[in-house]
C-alpha cells in the first residue's frame, strides 16, 4: 500500500501503475540527458513512456502512430515531432527530423513497428520493447551488430511506485492529460472496455467513476490487459462483467474503499 500525498489525486493515483511500467522502461533503457528518442506507438504506456522520457532528460522525442487523435495527444504532452506511420515513410521522416535516435521504445506489439524502431537508431543506440507481442517477430541481426545496437526489454518495474508517486506530487510527471474520458462504473463495460477493444480510436484512457480507488486501480488495470491483446480473445459482454465481478471480490481490489 501506497499513501498518495495531498497533492496528488485519486485520478492520479489510479495512473501510478501503468506509469511505473513506463518509468520502469526509461530506466533500463539507460537514457542519458540529451538522448534523442523515438516512441512507436501513442496508447496509453507509450504516451507515459514519453512523459518518464521528458522527465529523465530526453532532448527531442518523435512519437508514431496511425491515430490522429493519439498522435495529436502526444504533441500536447510534449513529443517535438509526431509521424503518422499510415502516410508517412516512417523510418526516412524520423531519420529526417532527428538523424537518427539514441533511444526507440516499441509500445505498439507488431513487425512493422519493431523493424522500423530498429532501423531508426544511430550506431550504439538501444531498443527497449515494451509491448506485450502476441505473435514472434523477425529481427534483422546483421543490422544490430552492423550498428552495435542493445536490444532489450523490460517486464512491468520493481520498487518504482514511490518515485513516481514523488515525481508525480513534484509535477515533473503530469500525468493528468493523459486521462482524456471519464465513465460511470455501470457503464465501464458497454462505453469502456468493450471500445477499447474494438475501437483503435477511443480515449487514449478511460477512467471509471467510483468512490473506491482500489477497483478503480484494478479496472484501469483490466483496460491496459485488454488493449495490450493480453486478454487474447474479444469478451463478451457477460463475461466482461464475470472478469469485473471477480476483481470486486479480490482483495487488491478492495482495499482501497
Amino acid at each position: 500500500m501506497h499513501k498518495l500525498p495531498d497533492g496528488v489525486s485519486l485520478e492520479e493515483g489510479a495512473l501510478v501503475e501503468p506509469t511505473a511500467v513506463a518509468m520502469q522502461a526509461v530506466r533500463q533503457s539507460k537514457l542519458k540527458v540529451g538522448d534523442k528518442v523515438a516512441i512507436f506507438g501513442a496508447g496509453p504506456i507509450g504516451l507515459l513512456t514519453l512523459l518518464a522520457a521528458k522527465a529523465a532528460g530526453a532532448s527531442e522525442i518523435v512519437m508514431v502512430d496511425v491515430s490522429e487523435e493519439r498522435l495529436a495527444k502526444a504533441k500536447e504532452l510534449g513529443a517535438a515531432y509526431i509521424v503518422n506511420a499510415a502516410t508517412e515513410d516512417t523510418v526516412q521522416a524520423i531519420v529526417s527530423l532527428t538523424g537518427g535516435v539514441e533511444i526507440a521504445y516499441e509500445a505498439a506489439g507488431a513487425q512493422p513497428t519493431f523493424s522500423n524502431a530498429i532501423s531508426v537508431l544511430k550506431k550504439g543506440g538501444a531498443l527497449m520493447f515494451i509491448a506485450a507481442f502476441t505473435k514472434p517477430v523477425e529481427l534483422d541481426m546483421s543490422l544490430v551488430m552492423i550498428k552495435e545496437l542493445n536490444v532489450t526489454s523490460t517486464l512491468a518495474y520493481r520498487h518504482v511506485f514511490p518515485e513516481v508517486i514523488n515525481l508525480m506530487a513534484s509535477g515533473r510527471l503530469d500525468v493528468k492529460n493523459v486521462i482524456t474520458k471519464k465513465i460511470e462504473l455501470a457503464q465501464i463495460v458497454d462505453e469502456g472496455l468493450e471500445l477499447l477493444i474494438k475501437d483503435n480510436e477511443f480515449a487514449i484512457k478511460a477512467k471509471h467513476e467510483s468512490k473506491r480507488a482500489g477497483y478503480r486501480s484494478c479496472l484501469l488495470f483490466a483496460s491496459f490487459m485488454a488493449r495490450a491483446g493480453i486478454i487474447r480473445k474479444p469478451l463478451t459482454k457477460g463475461e466482461w462483467r464475470i472478469h469485473l465481478d471477480k476483481l470486486t471480490e479480490a482483495n487488491s481490489c478492495t482495499k482501497g474503499k
